[in-house]
């Protein structure tokens, strides 16, 4: 149990330490940039019911400073990390799941 926990650690850290920077203007964070200007869009979140095979920008830091985003205008820059959407509409389920084989595991104790 004790070395599942230091995994799960470990691969917690994994996400956060990848952060890149980028100009966010809206719920859209821009990835890329070509002489000053940023492009290639990323939402900012998670739509409502997505999987996990849907990726978004969490924004860590945003600091005070602007930059130029295609035609657009301008945005902020921030620090962010590509991630994917959580199980948040999934967890029901596996309360469930982990109640019951809990409930069956101490009975079959008693």
């Amino acid at each position: 149990m004790f070395r599942l926990s230091v995994m799960i650690g470990l691969l917690s850290l994994a996400t956060v330490c990848s952060a890149a920077t980028g100009c966010a203007q809206g719920n859209k964070v821009f990835q890329n940039h070509f002489l000053g200007i940023w492009y290639g869009e990323i939402s900012s979140s998670c739509p409502p019911g997505a999987s996990t095979s849907i990726y978004y920008a969490r924004i860590h830091s945003t600091s005070n400073d602007y930059c130029n985003i295609q035609i657009l205008g301008a945005g902020k820059l921030v620090t962010y990390s590509i991630e994917q959407c959580p199980l948040d509409d999934y967890t029901w389920a596996l309360f469930i799941i982990i109640g019951g084989g809990a409930v069956y595991k101490l009975r079959k104790k008693i």
